[in-house]
């Protein structure tokens, strides 16, 4: 089982407050990880754009040799953190759903006391 809904479960087992403040924790850093590649995403974005618009003064074979890595390694990275941010996503998504998954069956258990 998930890291996250083990603690979550045994969040609510301890405390229904206990457990809500666990899974936002969670999912908060989830989030604010998720900011951070959007961050990079953003910065690779720009970096690809000045390195296109420095382009016409490009002059040798050297510099388009060194053009063409740059470039190269600005769209490899690019790929990677728009592959990482969709994968945090569906990761996000998927914590959403067993907290909701969890805390309901948490409730039904509190109101009939046994499932």
């Amino acid at each position: 089982m998930d890291s996250f809904a083990v603690d979550l479960l045994n969040g609510l087992a301890a405390s229904e407050e206990q457990g809500r403040n666990s899974a936002r924790k969670s999912i908060q850093a989830l989030e604010d990880d998720l900011r951070q590649v959007a961050q990079d995403i953003n910065n690779l974005g720009h970096a690809r754009t000045i390195l296109i618009n420095n382009f016409s003064q490009v002059k040798s074979q050297a510099e388009f040799d060194v053009f063409r890595a740059e470039y190269e390694a600005v769209r490899v990275s690019l790929q990677e953190r728009r592959e990482t941010r969709h994968l945090m996503m569906i990761k996000l998504d998927a914590q959403g759903r067993i907290y909701e998954a969890a805390y309901g069956a948490y409730l039904s258990i509190d109101q009939t006391g046994s499932g």
